[in-house]
């Protein structure tokens, strides 16, 4: 019951800081990047591009 207890006092003072939240985003944003796959577009053959036909670059 006490370990339930001081997780939501520390859920809740980590929700109203602001410093908390920037400091936790940071962190996550960091180790999201981290772990993100490369993605190789050369090396996957499941990735191709089609020309589009009727693109035109001088088209305005």
């Amino acid at each position: 019951m006490l370990r339930i207890l001081l997780l939501v006092v520390v859920v809740y003072v980590g929700t109203t800081s602001p410093e908390l939240r920037s400091f936790a985003a940071k962190g996550l944003r960091m180790s999201a990047d981290w772990i993100e796959p490369k993605q190789s577009t050369e090396k996957n053959p499941k990735t191709f591009q089609i020309p589009n036909p009727f693109y035109r670059e001088d088209a305005k």
